[in-house]
């Protein structure tokens, strides 16, 4: 794997423990922000709505081929093929987050429906039009070049295939230096160099031939997920100060804490916006 991937592979290897503490990653598996609203009461519920939601949206089927572009631990992956019994690649640039997603789906009985593999999702392994649905979600911020990303989508989906997208995207533009300098200390601890325009990132899905493209703002449902962040990244810090004193904790996990604290600032500030973006090839 391109070593200019190590800074995204070593933020969820070194950072793992603390998506354990906060996020239930060993009992809910995700990653991701989760959406909040009428009837969900617990960031578990969160965490499965939106699989939900966008598994609705993009309509999966029994007989769709899925490729979870960023799989993490493999928590959309197993839910997918759980739920609706279609076959779902995951990838992920991390040889940990691959293994850990190989033994989530063991455990949960979907392994021979499952496949995760460590590549690069701007560079996929796999024939044209090999897949019905790619399915995104708070991965491509990660990537440098947000269209090489959609060609590569409309690239492995075949005709007719369907794209859901699900990340933050930056908000206003141009940004005062202090907004600049606030939204890159929100990110770059996630390993996230950069946030996309939401109007640019509608404007290369058509560059790229994508058509019936909706996008929805999903701010508010993930607003709680944001704050429970921020309110983490008091207690977080005072620990992180004493394990970095016992030599447990490095500068990666630290920054961890740091994008934590300031994602939810520029989140007020209306820095940022949380969407949904789906597309058909």
């Amino acid at each position: 794997m391109n070593s200019k991937y190590g800074q995204i592979r070593d933020y969820y290897d070194h950072c793992q423990k603390d998506f354990e503490r906060i996020w239930h990653l060993d009992r809910c598996m995700a990653m991701h922000s989760g959406f909040w609203g009428s009837g969900v009461k617990t960031l578990a519920e969160a965490l499965i709505r939106e699989n939900e939601e966008l598994a609705r949206q993009v309509s999966i089927t029994c007989q769709d081929r899925v490729l979870d572009a960023g799989c993490g631990v493999g928590g959309s992956a197993i839910f997918l093929a759980a739920h609706y019994q279609c076959h779902v690649t995951g990838i992920t640039v991390s040889h940990q987050q691959a293994k850990n997603a190989l033994s989530y789906a063991q455990r949960h009985h979907v392994n021979e429906l499952t496949t995760f593999l460590v590549a690069d999702f701007i560079n996929v392994p796999y024939p044209d039009g090999s897949f019905d649905v790619v399915w995104a979600i708070e991965s491509v911020c990660h990537a440098e070049d947000k269209q090489t990303f959609l060609q590569e989508a409309y690239r492995v989906l075949r005709k007719g295939g369907r794209l859901i997208v699900a990340d933050g995207f930056q908000a206003k533009s141009p940004l005062t230096e202090k907004e600049a300098a606030l939204l890159t200390r929100s990110f770059r601890g996630w390993g996230v160099s950069s946030l996309e325009i939401d109007s640019m990132f509608h404007d290369s899905l058509n560059d790229v031939r994508f058509t019936s493209i909706k996008e929805q703002d999903m701010t508010s449902q993930v607003y709680r997920s944001s704050k429970r962040l921020f309110l983490y990244s008091f207690p977080a810090f005072i620990v992180s100060v004493i394990e970095r004193m016992l030599k447990k904790r490095g500068r990666i996990e630290q920054a961890n804490v740091s994008a934590a604290h300031h994602q939810f600032l520029s989140l007020k500030k209306g820095l940022w916006k949380y969407k949904v973006f789906y597309a058909e090839k």
